[in-house]
């Protein structure tokens, strides 16, 4: 298992937001190796609850890739879905805001990226698992680089977290918002 996993998620609105992010990585890639701590890069694209019609799925790989930040794993959304169930099976609906706990009740459950993002993170930190997932995979603690528009969704993933049996894996999460 590795010190940390860490993941720089790509702004599809902004360009400029896109080039502070990468320093970000790079930065935060450099400090981590500097202080011996072992990491892996990962991304998880986004192939189900993103609706702009002109996303590219290899776009965000090859935005990584030109920067020399290649992740060692890439997961698509999708292959979450089995562990979004597992999640499901186990989250306790009455800490959740009650708008949240009623989206991830109905029939449209999976539109949320919230529940793929605490799913991820749980599979990440090696609660739960997933077959394309090895525990060298995995870290003891999560680093994710993100645009400021990603922090409701992630907010929420980790209120999602904190209302299941693994609710301390939220406090290995650092969200960093840029």
């Amino acid at each position: 298992m590795k010190d940390y996993s860490i993941e720089c998620a790509k702004d599809y609105k902004s360009s400029e937001s896109d080039k502070v992010l990468l320093s970000e990585l790079k930065a935060l890639k450099a400090n981590l190796t500097d202080e011996g701590k072992t990491f892996s890069q990962v991304l998880l694209v986004d192939d189900t609850t993103f609706t702009d019609k002109s996303y590219d799925l290899n776009n965000a790989v090859s935005w990584l890739d030109s920067a020399g930040l290649q992740p060692e794993v890439v997961f698509r959304e999708s292959q979450l879905k089995e562990v979004c169930d597992e999640v499901l099976k186990v989250i306790d609906f009455d800490m959740l805001d009650p708008a949240l706990s009623e989206q991830l009740q109905g029939e449209n459950k999976y539109n949320n990226p919230s529940l793929y993002l605490a799913a991820w993170y749980l599979v990440r930190l090696g609660r739960l698992k997933h077959e394309q997932c090895s525990e060298d995979g995995c870290a003891n603690n999560l680093i994710n680089i993100l645009p400021t528009s990603f922090e409701q969704d992630d907010g929420d993933a980790l209120e999602i977290v904190k209302a299941t049996p693994y609710s301390e894996a939220a406090l290995k999460v650092e969200n960093r918002f840029v």
